[in-house]
């Protein structure tokens, strides 16, 4: 194998589960929690789309392959 650079990003929006705000006293740290539901992704590679999933849209994208849009169809959900 060898080793590459590349850009990555990853575009993500997630919705708040749980939120704890832990410890409020002075001069400490508050060791809150979090915990979030991923509902969108979206990773690009060097400029390149290679994945998206939507969760509310029904939308999988897999290398710019719509993987969902025949049950998008079947549901009347097509745009």
């Amino acid at each position: 194998g060898t080793i590459e650079t590349r850009a990555v990003r990853l575009v993500m929006r997630a919705m708040p589960k749980k939120f704890g705000l832990g410890n409020l006293e002075p001069g400490s740290s508050t060791d809150s929690e979090s915990e979030f539901e991923v509902v969108y992704l979206k990773l690009f590679i060097e400029d390149k789309e290679v994945l998206e999933i939507d969760k509310y849209n029904y939308i999988y994208k897999v290398n710019g392959k719509d993987l969902l849009a025949p049950v998008r169809k079947a549901l009347g959900l097509s745009w």
